[in-house]
């Protein structure tokens, strides 16, 4: 009787998720064709809210699958009413109906009082409330923008609680894939983005984050972003599946190659860097199977890599003046020198740019290096004739932009805090779980991009690192309840 009133339980929760993805679809393409509607956009946002009050995990999938179609139309949409932008998103709406769902349920349970937190957790929440504690501070001591201050403490304390709904909710292995199926769907239905950028010349929504070198981008940075965690888990899976009862599917070949795609045509160098590092580093944990394995699946590609440059090149040269020649040789062509420019960072504009605002915030911190200059600051810079003012929390380097706003203590906690993730895998035996290896993957992705974006100020950037971190936690708890059992 559980087990079916377990399955329907799971029927319900996939049939919310579909509905309010529906209808979060629905007001996306109303919105982009017709405008903002008020009435549409409150059904919809009290739908959300309510949907994951009944059905945590169902907010979680309709979070992930809208975030990676929509990025900031999703994220980021904030309504406008009487001329006054109200900075709530369907995300907030989303992340406060779990918030409430699983409380009512911990409270219905009578388990509110009997959690035991874990280190993990009480590290973040000692992050949690140094950001609180900075926020009044920075405001009232400090002469902070009251808005950047607020901006700040949402993005390092409101999006960080998904680490705790996620290990709250997602209970079994046959949840946690529910999770990933949303995730890889959704990624999937990017292929027609790449398949736009190509055919066009231009990526959609690509005109957000221009190019400081000659060039277009096919795809937008965030959906890059979403490719690019999706690479190793993927390439991992079929390394891991690859004896005698596994043949390899071509559509998992196809999907990686097709991703790749993506990820270069995003022209995000620090992306290249940081799926190339994560790339490294899984490589030198596979064991000797896994290693063999992964050359086999890399033979598999490499002719069909071949053979894509080599159609490049034949309708480059053979179809100059055709819209479609024109547009493979500006991408190829940008592919190319953005790869060059990486060991030429000092004659890049948005190297200079990053060098001489990390400076002039250096500038600023140095007079209060324990307790930083709080959150909410902003600092001048001058490149030639160019004069401008710059967030620091917009100083494109996520570990800077912390121990600058919260000093040294603000960084530690944050530290600290991935440390004791990465210590427990390491101490459970990662080279032999296949998921293990897939979040360190996707967390070594993160950890490299924080040095060039700010990922954790922005919430499209950042919601996946914490829902990362939430699905290690429970590979960290499922292998210690395992050892535990022998």
């Amino acid at each position: 009787m559980h087990k079916i009133n377990l399955q329907n339980n799971e029927q319900k929760e996939l049939v919310a998720a579909f509905f309010g993805i529906a209808f979060g679809l629905i007001f996306l393409l109303v919105n982009f064709s017709f405008g903002f509607i008020l009435p549409l956009y409150l059904f919809v946002a009290g739908l959300l809210f309510f949907i994951s009050v009944i059905h945590p995990r169902s907010g979680l999938y309709i979070l992930a699958f809208l975030t990676i179609i929509f990025e900031h139309f999703f994220t980021l949409f904030s309504p406008v009413i009487d001329r006054i932008e109200y900075k709530i998103y369907f995300p907030d709406f989303i992340i406060l109906g779990m918030l409430l769902g699983g409380s009512l349920m911990l409270w219905k349970n009578k388990n509110i009082f009997k959690f035991k937190l874990q280190k993990e957790s009480l590290v973040l929440w000692g992050f949690i409330l140094l950001n609180i504690v900075y926020y009044f501070v920075s405001v009232t001591a400090f002469d902070s923008s009251a808005y950047l201050s607020f901006s700040s403490l949402k993005n390092y304390t409101f999006y960080s609680l998904l680490y705790f709904l996620v290990f709250w909710n997602i209970k079994t292995e046959r949840q946690m894939q529910r999770l990933l199926k949303f995730y890889f769907s959704a990624a999937i239905c990017l292929l027609g983005f790449i398949a736009y950028g190509i055919i066009n010349g231009q990526g959609l929504w690509t005109e957000f984050t221009p190019l400081s070198t000659e060039g277009v981008r096919i795809l937008a940075f965030a959906h890059g972003l979403y490719l690019a965690l999706a690479l190793l888990p993927i390439l991992l899976f079929v390394i891991f599946n690859c004896g005698n009862k596994f043949k390899l599917k071509k559509s998992l070949l196809f999907l990686l190659l097709a991703f790749s795609v993506g990820v270069l045509g995003t022209m995000m160098r620090h992306i290249w860097v940081a799926v190339g590092s994560a790339l490294l580093m899984i490589y030198i944990l596979l064991r000797k199977k896994e290693k063999k394995d992964f050359w086999v699946v890399v033979g598999k590609i490499i002719w069909p890599v071949i053979l894509g440059i080599a159609l490049t090149f034949y309708f480059s040269l053979m179809l100059p003046q055709s819209q479609l020649g024109k547009n493979m040789q500006e991408i190829s062509g940008a592919v190319w020198q953005r790869s060059i420019s990486i060991m030429h960072a000092s004659a890049d504009e948005s190297f200079a740019w990053r060098q001489v605002v990390w400076e002039s915030a250096w500038k600023k911190y140095r007079n209060n290096i324990i307790f930083g200059i709080g959150t909410g600051q902003s600092v001048t810079i001058e490149i030639g004739d160019y004069h401008d003012v710059v967030e620091v929390r917009n100083m494109h380097n996520s570990y800077l932009t912390i121990l600058m706003q919260l000093g040294i203590l603000g960084i530690g906690f944050f530290l600290s805090f991935i440390f004791l993730h990465l210590k427990k895998l390491w101490k459970n035996e990662i080279r032999n779980n296949f998921y293990g290896l897939a979040y360190l993957a996707v967390l070594i992705i993160f950890l490299v991009a924080f040095a060039f974006q700010p990922y954790l100020e922005t919430n499209s950037l950042s919601m996946f690192f914490w829902i990362n971190l939430g699905l290690i936690r429970i590979i960290n708890i499922k292998q210690d309840e395992n050892s535990g059992n022998k």
